[in-house]
């Protein structure tokens, strides 16, 4: 087996070991994010990253989940609409970032993927902007509310709190009709299935140079 061949082959089953330890983890947890509101007005559940397909979990140490990213929709795709909805469960929010780094944030992961790279740094810890406020009507579990917002560019960003979990939306391109939002208690539709190693390794073969910390 080539050089190239044993690199494809050990990134691969990283990333499928990697993703199924993920998957385990919130099936085990319990915990329940904030979502889209199943057959309602949004794109339909995709891809977190190319390397995994369902929810992104951050830990902190001991194993306690402390925030889930869900996305609706295809970031691969820049004409599709995207939605990613965060929810942090601690009691300070401590991974939430002001939004208007998330929004430049959000195009810059987002411009990333569609170029098919899968190293993607961070945004400038300062972004210029412009940005322009407003409000939005949203509905949450059920309950109307409005909502301030924050738009740069083609993105658009809001924050709520619900039920002691704090809930960052962002999405490329402005969605029809209020969105709709509330706890999801089945998190199996969006955990990832059987991650196909052949395919990921041609994937890693078509971006040559890339490197894999």
């Amino acid at each position: 087996m080539s050089g190239d061949d044993d690199w494809t082959a050990a990134v691969a089953d990283r990333m499928i070991r990697e993703t199924n330890l993920a998957a385990e983890r919130l099936r085990e947890s319990g915990v329940q994010p904030i979502g889209l509101v199943p057959g309602s007005d949004h794109p339909p559940a995709g891809h977190i990253a190319e390397q995994t397909s369902g929810p992104a979990a951050d830990l902190r140490p001991g194993g306690v989940i402390t925030s889930v990213r869900l996305r609706y929709g295809d970031a691969a795709d820049q004409s599709a609409t995207v939605v990613d909805i965060t929810s942090d469960f601690t009691p300070d929010f401590k991974s939430f970032c002001p939004l208007e780094y998330e929004l430049v944030r959000a195009q810059n992961e987002y411009q990333a993927i569609a170029r098919g790279e899968l190293d993607i740094s961070d945004p400038p810890d300062e972004p210029e902007g412009p940005f322009t406020r407003g409000s939005a009507e949203i509905l949450l579990n059920g309950a109307q509310q409005t909502i301030a917002t924050l738009t740069y560019a083609d993105y658009h960003a809001l924050r709520f709190e619900f039920n002691g979990v704090h809930v960052t939306v962002v999405s490329r391109y402005e969605m029809p009709g209020p969105l709709s939002f509330e706890p999801i208690t089945d998190l199996t539709p969006y955990l990832p299935g059987a991650l196909d190693r052949e395919d990921l390794r041609r994937h890693l073969r078509s971006r040559p140079g890339q490197i894999f910390e």
